[in-house]
């Protein structure tokens, strides 16, 4: 595995580029429509940034509140592409509320995810909601203490398991670009 930063800039790590990954998410009927655009490249991003942030997570010593924030970080950015995507399966409107749209896919025939995937799913949406810093009416209520390996892993699994469901009509070549989510692998306990 190359390193977050080589000794020389030909040695530096690099994430799945922004042209692979659009053309990845466009083979999902919904997404390839020109209205979308927009939207695949801001999933791109979002993609590519969560890939970093994985990276920084596994290379870096990094102080516990600094491995916090990063985890968080990574929670808050992969829900935000899992709630994207799943309006568009969906076929929403953009104005439509993560748990409603969480509450939808327990209907869908073809969801991707189990009931409990759903239930751990909701439950991280209601963690992603302290995007905001709040005061914290005691030390264990604090942001700190809210996000950890446990919820990491399983948006990590989240977003792999949508990432290559049926709906990306995903080959096995594909799974390479997503090879940073496998859930197998942890930072930690």
């Amino acid at each position: 595995m190359s390193q977050l930063v080589g000794e020389n800039s030909k040695d530096r790590w690099y994430p799945n580029s922004i042209d692979n990954l659009k053309d990845y998410l466009n083979r999902y009927k919904n997404l390839d429509e020109e209205a979308n655009s927009g939207l695949v490249s801001n999933l791109a991003y979002n993609l590519q940034y969560v890939e970093y942030l994985r990276k920084t997570l596994i290379e870096l010593n990094l102080s516990t509140v600094l491995k916090t924030q990063t985890i968080k970080s990574f929670i808050i950015a992969s829900l935000s592409i899992i709630e994207a995507i799943s309006i568009v399966v969906l076929e929403k409107k953009r104005n439509i509320n993560f748990k409603e749209v969480i509450k939808d896919l327990k209907l869908l025939n073809n969801s991707p995810y189990s009931r409990e995937d759903l239930d751990i799913l909701d439950e991280l949406r209601i963690l992603r909601n302290h995007i905001h810093l709040n005061k914290a009416t005691d030390s264990n209520k604090t942001d700190f203490k809210k996000f950890w390996i446990k919820e990491y892993n399983e948006a990590k699994r989240l977003l792999y398991i949508l990432l290559t469901s049926e709906f990306f009509k995903s080959k096995a070549t594909d799974l390479e670009l997503f090879r940073f989510l496998n859930f197998n692998y942890s930072i930690g306990k």
